[in-house]
């Protein structure tokens, strides 16, 4: 006769054993990007809002400041000109927008704190990725693959146009050319290069991150530094 109990209790004891084993740290990469990737959009909506919020009373201010971060900063310690053209609010309507300004220069605080999270991570998971892509190039293509299993088994062809899909889907369908590129037009050899170069160089830099996702995933020696040089050498 089956014990049912036993069996129930033997099913959940797999299951929290399969959960702990799915776990890597590649995934903690995926989450962190994603976030710094959110806060960014969420910080440049807050600041816009906040720069024509506080037009009204320093429109001069708002004029000089063109970084987001030094923007909201600085408003917490401005001062209004005496010939100011702004308008005189009260302290109550000013106390607000200070305190929206304090919470944006916060968020940049936290998005700096995830972005050295990021590197660090980067470097002690996929190092060989992170030399060749970079910590944030490479934490997106993770991101796109999913996993960095799922990176290390993808052609270099797959690689290189990761990111692009919706050009690829609008290519399938007779809407548009081919893309050459996705993330990988991010990356500073194909941002440097010339117009006519850039999907070459796109398609050379997928072929080393394949090769080093693969060694990253399977846990080898460190090749990274070899890999970013032959490419520096190849079209710098």
């Amino acid at each position: 006769m089956v014990d049912f109990k036993k069996l129930r209790e033997e099913s959940i004891r797999q299951a929290r054993k399969d959960v702990k084993q799915s776990f890597s740290r590649d995934l903690l990469v995926i989450q962190a990007v994603n976030s710094v990737e959110e806060l960014n959009t969420v910080i440049n909506m807050l600041v816009n809002r906040l720069r024509e919020w506080y037009g009204f009373y320093n429109p001069e201010f708002v004029k000089e400041m063109h970084s987001t971060e030094e923007f909201a900063a600085g408003i917490v310690s401005a001062e209004k000109k005496k010939d100011s053209m702004g308008a005189d609010i009260e302290k109550k309507d000013n106390d607000i927008i200070l305190a929206l300004a304090k919470q944006i220069a916060s968020l940049h605080k936290l998005k700096k704190d995830l972005t050295g999270y990021l590197e660090n991570t980067m470097q002690e998971v996929c190092p060989n990725l992170n030399a060749v892509a970079g910590s944030f190039i490479g934490a997106r293509l993770l991101a796109f693959a999913g996993s960095l299993k799922n990176l290390s088994e993808m052609t270099s062809s797959t690689v290189q146009l990761l990111g692009a899909e919706k050009a690829l889907f609008r290519h399938l369908h007779g809407q548009g050319k081919s893309p050459k590129h996705g993330i990988l037009v991010n990356h500073e050899l194909v941002i440097n290069a010339q117009f006519r170069e850039k999907g070459k160089i796109a398609r050379a830099l997928a072929d080393k991150i394949a090769i080093a996702s693969k060694v990253d995933y399977f846990k080898g020696d460190f090749v990274g530094d070899k890999l970013r040089a032959e490419l520096e050498k190849r079209f710098k």
